[in-house]
């Protein structure tokens, strides 16, 4: 049995295609029609669907990171879900409009984890 939420980018171009048109699109959402100050400093980073497009796992990073940045963008976004999902509807071309999930993107911590390990080993 396969992971509902393995990337379809490496299964079918159209999958890869569209997550990464909602990847655009909620990004460009968040930027411009949201006048929610809480998402100002959000960034959205990847998104992940499910192979039937129900769902769509939308990755964010916030910058500055601080644990008040965090707390304000998750309950920000949470709170504008269903006016991006809404706007999301008015730019997709899909039969369905995916509900929306937002997931913290914490690569870029992870990242900058192993940089300060390499460092210190040279």
């Amino acid at each position: 049995m396969q992971e509902p939420f393995n990337k379809i980018n490496s299964q079918s171009k159209r999958g890869f295609k569209i997550a990464d048109h909602i990847r655009k699109t909620v990004s460009e959402i968040v930027r411009a029609k949201v006048r929610d100050p809480r998402v100002k400093t959000v960034t959205i980073t990847d998104v992940e669907i499910t192979y039937d497009i129900t769902i769509a796992k939308v990755f964010y990073s916030v910058y500055p990171w601080s644990e008040n940045n965090l707390k304000d963008a998750h309950v920000g976004l949470r709170s504008a879900k269903k006016f991006i999902r809404m706007q999301l509807g008015k730019e997709l071309t899909c039969y369905r409009i995916p509900e929306l999930t937002f997931k913290l993107d914490t690569s870029l911590d992870h990242g900058d984890r192993i940089n300060e390990l390499l460092t210190r080993v040279s």
